[in-house]
């Protein structure tokens, strides 16, 4: 009995140390390690992630606004004098040059005063000259001289408001430019200061704008401004005005971009974008698939560094286009990961990747 119970007592010190010999093991250090940390370091291999090497660029940040494209110029050509409408030179739509005749007012009596105040003024001339010449005499005396110098005075002055009179009836365009209204027709009777045309001179274009008040110390008078219209195409201008005090409503303040417009081709009143461009900064164009966000929901990349370790960089975008968009933040080399960036976290140690294509074991983010 005492025997049987002692090699009972063996088998179970015998089958114990044998299910602790499956257990644990010894490390090539003398320290023990779990069976569980053994099959982890011999199945568990770096993830491959697809990597790409950039350099970065000389990148432009701009302020963009959304303007309004206006004539550098818009008159309203009024009469300055009454009369009848005789003729119109022009139409709607009609290109003038700088002087060039717009319309013209029956005349009427005016040109009958116009030689009536030659006729008073040669008279005038001619009894000034003739007392002067008593004068030096001593035939007349001096008050006689002022009297017909001051008789002279007012014909010429007369003559002058007669010849006005007849200059008057006829309007011709201050600046070169388009009509683009008419306020009468021909056999209208107009008075002193009516209006009769529009005249645009779109030969120059002032693109108006908003800047908000956070960007308007970077705006300067003369600074370079692009015009970019609906169909694509930009014309460089310059800011020409900045208003001195914002829009109580909307914290902004107006701006005026010249642009040329020789070749005619913009119309006033369309709509395009203002951009200004204010700093130069190294950045990278990247996708925006390549944007990813930490813990924090800090906006950033993730790039791989020389020991094939996971960083996360924060960066700011510059602005966008249909190419993706241009950051700052990142080095000014920088191995970033363009797929399987979903699937590894800032500190993970990777496997690169340069083929663009992706292998089968290459992570997808989509």
């Amino acid at each position: 009995m005492k025997k049987s119970i002692l090699i009972s007592f063996g088998l179970v010190i015998l089958i114990g140390g044998w299910m602790l010999s499956g257990r644990f093991a010894t490390s090539a250090t003398g320290n023990a390690v779990s069976e569980t940390e053994l099959v982890t370091e011999r199945t568990i291999e770096a993830m491959k992630v697809q990597v790409e090497d950039r350099q970065a660029e000389t990148v432009e940040r701009k302020v963009v606004l959304l303007g309004q494209v206006e004539p550098y110029r818009a008159v309203r050509l009024a009469v300055e004098t009454s009369g009848r409408v005789e003729s119109m030179d022009v139409k709607i739509g009609d290109r003038v040059k700088t002087g060039q005749k717009l319309l013209q007012l029956a005349v009427n009596e005016r040109k009958a005063r116009l030689t009536e105040a030659d006729a008073i003024l040669k008279q005038r001339r001619s009894d000034y000259d003739a007392a002067k010449k008593m004068e030096k005499r001593g035939l007349q005396s001096q008050t006689n001289l002022t009297l017909a110098e001051a008789q002279l005075e007012s014909a010429k002055a007369q003559r002058e408001q007669a010849r006005l009179e007849v200059e008057y009836t006829r309007v011709h365009a201050p600046f070169d430019g388009v009509i683009n209204e008419k306020f009468i027709e021909v056999g209208s009777f107009v008075d002193r200061g009516n209006n009769v045309f529009m005249l645009i001179d779109d030969n120059r274009l002032l693109v108006s704008g908003q800047v908000p008040q956070q960007n308007i110390t970077s705006i300067k008078p003369g600074q370079k401004a692009i015009a970019r219209f609906m169909d694509g195409h930009e014309v460089t201008g310059k800011i020409t005005y900045i208003s001195a005090t914002g829009d109580s409503s909307t914290r902004s303040f107006r701006i005026e971009v010249e642009i040329p417009n020789s070749d005619l081709q913009t119309l006033a009143g369309i709509s395009a974008e203002i951009h200004i461009p204010v700093e130069e900064l190294p950045g990278h164009l990247l996708s925006p698939a390549m944007l990813s966000l930490d813990d924090h929901g800090a906006l950033g990349v993730k790039a791989v560094d020389d020991n094939n370790i996971v960083r996360f960089f924060p960066i700011s975008i510059v602005h966008t286009s249909s190419a993706g968009a241009w950051v700052t933040g990142l080095p000014e080399q920088v191995r970033i990961i363009t797929l399987g960036q979903g699937f590894v976290q800032s500190g993970e140690v990777v496997e690169p990747v340069f083929d663009k294509a992706p292998t089968a074991t290459t992570l997808n983010q989509g």
